[in-house]
């Protein structure tokens, strides 16, 4: 078999992170790292053999010729790439990699056979690596050189330095139209990297409680034999020191290594409330990170608000000062109006109110200990207000016979301001589509509304009736989800019942205990004692235990699987799917493990959950916090359609980044969207409620027990 591929260049905010190559230039006293490191991914054409194009490649053009794995004919390995005789010229590229700061010169070899006039080009690109698109502007071309005669022959690129304002590279490998096959294999990309010897602190930038685990990462760009840390006060002296551990390379979803040695520091035992920053020392070279707070309840003080607040600034059917003018006042369907609700984030889509809707009477209904004491007495919390607006969508949405009229998406294609999508006048015929033709289901409508009727007084005979109208529907449909069951016991604890008994213990016997539905499945145990606590606590502790089986890293943070090589992101199937980042996923990871800790208060689960919000607040390979204004460095842009409207970096306070996400289809290392580019890789870079909502669910569950002098939550909680 061909060499593994070597570890490859990543590139950070401040800090350039480079693989351990095999070659390497420096010493134990050298300032710099000097690196060769191979570049290009599949050049022999080995992964994905049935792909077309394959693994690691895209079509430029002339992407219907046939194209084909061949295992007969080959120059080395165990396959090669056959091109099949065509009339059509056929460009095929590498995705686009990144160029690394650093980066000195780039060499090249490529062997083919078949044709006489074949060719390979290095591209260098302006704008985003994003790994699917051919978008971005070529700031040169270097050609390589066709050599002699020969059954196969070489193409090869002398070193080539990289030229100003260029951003990522491309290899293109140009097949001619021909009449017989022609075969490509042994594709090499090497670049030469020299950086300064780095050590950089990854810590979470909101910050860490008194009272909580307090970890963080370093990394490095060479190895260390000494390991060392020290907590920095404001007056610069040292108030806490320790040793870091670790000092490995991660590999992940195969043999691809995400680049640098990383560390891990623990600080737990400092119980200290103030500003503080991180020193780290490795052998002599020393890194510091940014200042970050210790106190009480810090991720309540300093995160809860904006992330909420966020959804103010997506309303939709409204004016929202300072990001767009009133919008969509033409959402219909079936004749009632649809306006109202919230933006799904990047995009004007409303698909996901109902579930946002859902998931802020949750979190109200976890927390509401914490808002009443919060809030002046007679008044309703600001969170309920904004799940009430929701709310107002979500009854509308509910038709005569219970089933759900769809919501309204955004135009195909569509990216400028709100209030431009349409004209704004019913039955002009400018209106937005809807998502589909038909009613559908209701399940998340009749939850939420079942809650709600409990949260929202003033709309409470609204809710309830709409409520009810929904799940009977969702009966008669034979529909038996924990959103059911939800709503089915909300409405029986109404006055008068809303809901049979009957029915809601038949519900309870059909799914036992759901812990999509926790809080609801404990208040039913409360009030029947039936013994379904013990299954519910089972089976969190069970999914508790997996998860944190994953989150044996350095960072801590949930893989989506288990050992020294599990896949950490999302793996698109094709080329060109978007490669979603990992926020929902670990944040939807640390609820699960956050309601397991409530009923078995594990230390190893609390450092799970914080582990979980570190990753997303700054303590990540690229040292950025996910949630805009939480922390000290932010994405350099957005993909928001609300930078449209002039609002710099499309940044909108609270908003919670997709996040971090995979490099391309087989190459699981972590790629964030750094480049500024007005209109970002949106997998990475997009805003989404959802986001925002799953970081309010984890922490409402980690912060429904009260801290040490504050009011003890109501009976039940």
């Amino acid at each position: 078999m061909k060499r593994a591929l070597r570890q490859a260049l990543m590139y950070c905010v401040g800090f350039t992170s480079l693989a351990a190559a095999q070659e390497s230039g420096s010493d134990a006293t050298s300032e710099t790292v000097t690196a060769t490191t191979a570049l290009l991914e599949n050049g022999g054409f080995e992964q994905d053999l049935a792909g077309q194009p394959p693994a690691g490649w895209m079509a430029l053009a002339g992407g219907d010729r046939a194209q084909a794995v061949d295992a007969a004919e080959k120059l080395a390995g165990s396959a090669s790439l056959r091109v099949e005789p065509g009339s059509a010229t056929l460009a095929l590229a590498s995705l686009p990699m990144d160029v690394a700061a650093g980066l000195e010169t780039v060499s090249g070899v490529v062997m083919a056979r078949g044709a006489e006039n074949l060719e390979a080009r290095l591209r260098w690109l302006r704008g985003a690596a994003d790994g699917f698109t051919s978008t971005a502007a070529a700031v040169r071309e270097d050609a390589f050189i066709l050599g002699g005669p020969g059954a196969w022959r070489r193409l090869t690129l002398s070193e080539v330095t990289p030229p100003d304002g260029a951003h990522a590279l491309q290899l293109v490998l140009v097949t001619p139209p021909s009449e017989t096959p022609v075969w490509w294999d042994q594709i090499q990309l090497t670049g030469v990297v020299r950086q300064t010897r780095q050590v950089k602190v990854l810590v979470n930038q909101v910050g860490y409680e008194i009272g909580a685990p307090k970890k963080f990462t370093v990394a490095t760009n060479f190895p260390a034999e000494t390991a060392q840390f020290r907590v920095m006060d404001e007056s610069d002296e040292e108030v806490f020191s320790g040793a870091l551990s670790g000092g490995e390379t991660i590999t992940s979803g195969g043999d691809r290594a995400w680049g640098d040695y990383y560390w891990r520091g623990d600080f737990t035992a400092f119980e200290f409330k103030g500003v503080f920053t991180v020193e780290a020392e490795l052998g002599e070279v020393r890194g510091r990170g940014p200042a970050f707070e210790v106190d009480v309840d810090l991720l309540w003080k300093r995160t809860f608000e904006p992330v909420w607040r966020c959804f103010t600034y997506h309303r939709c059917g409204t004016n929202v000062e300072g990001y767009h003018a009133a919008c969509h006042l033409d959402d219909t369907a079936e004749g009632v109006s649809l306006a109202g609700g919230w933006h799904e984030g990047s995009t004007y889509g409303k698909a996901s109110t109902p579930w946002l809707a859902w998931k802020l009477a949750a979190v109200c209904d976890t927390i509401g200990w914490r808002l009443k004491k919060e809030t002046p007495p007679g008044e309703m919390p600001s969170i309920l207000e904004e799940t009430a607006w929701g709310a107002d969508l979500v009854a509308r949405a509910v038709g005569p016979s219970g089933a759900a009229r769809p919501m309204p998406m955004s135009k195909p294609g569509y990216w400028g301001a709100p209030e431009a999508e349409t004209d704004n006048l019913a039955g002009s015929g400018d209106e937005r589509p809807v998502a589909s033709l038909t009613f559908g289901n209701a399940t998340l409508h009749t939850a939420m509304l079942a809650r709600a009727a409990h949260l929202l007084w003033p709309e409470r005979s609204l809710y309830r009736e709409t409520a009810q109208r929904g799940l009977e529907w969702a009966l008669a449909q034979h529909l038996r989800t924990p959103y059911q069951f939800e709503a089915a016991y909300e409405l029986w604890t109404l006055r008068p019942p809303a809901c049979t008994e009957e029915n809601l213990h038949d519900l309870a016997l059909a799914l036992g205990a759901a812990p999509e539905v926790a809080d609801s499945v404990v208040d039913y145990e409360t009030t029947f004692g039936t013994g379904v606590l013990m299954n519910l606590v089972t089976k969190l502790q069970a999914q508790a235990d997996e998860l944190l089986q994953r989150a044996d890293n350095p960072f801590g943070v949930c893989a989506r699987g288990t050992g020294p090589q599990a896949q950490f992101f999302e793996a698109p199937e094709q080329p060109a799917d978007l490669r979603h980042g990992n926020t929902r996923f670990v944040l939807e990871a640390a609820e699960t493990v956050a309601k397991a800790y409530r009923f078995v208060p594990r230390p190893e689960y609390l450092a799970f959950i914080l582990d979980q919000f570190n990753w997303v607040l700054g303590n990540n390979p690229f040292g950025v916090s996910l949630v805009e204004g939480a922390g000290t460095a932010f994405l350099p842009s957005y993909y928001h359609g609300y930078s449209t409207t002039g609002l710099a970096r499309g940044a909108v306070p609270g908003a919670v980044a997709e996040g971090i996400a995979a490099r391309g289809p087989s190459d699981d290392r972590p790629w964030l969207d750094l480049s500024g580019a007005e209109k970002p890789y949106a997998g990475t870079n997009a805003v989404s409620l959802v986001n925002n909502a799953c970081y309010l669910g984890a922490l409402a569950q980690l912060k429904r027990t009260p801290m040490e002098g504050e009011l003890p939550p109501p009976p039940g909680n």
